[in-house]
């Protein structure tokens, strides 16, 4: 079973910039994932009503290893803040 590893390269409380960045990373074919960050722990985002008007809550994008330095180059040239 092959398992890649991977780490996560932004944090907000601000889903529009969670959304940009998504799509930023997914226009140049940067496999990518949003996870929901809480008190409980860190999981694949699913996005409600309720989740997403709780202000402990946190999302962050995950991508391989493998893109890590080539994500990070990217979300660092976006006019927003990474948590």
């Amino acid at each position: 079973m092959n398992t890649e590893e991977f780490v996560s390269v932004f944090r907000t409380k601000q889903l529009p910039y969670l959304d940009s960045d998504l799509e930023v990373l997914q226009e140049a074919d940067i496999p990518c994932e949003q996870m929901e960050e809480t008190a409980g722990g860190i999981w694949p985002a699913m996005r409600t009503g309720e989740s997403m008007n709780v202000s402990a809550i946190s999302w962050s994008i995950r991508v391989p290893k493998r893109f890590e330095e080539r994500a990070k180059q990217i979300i660092s040239s976006l006019p927003f803040p990474s948590a």
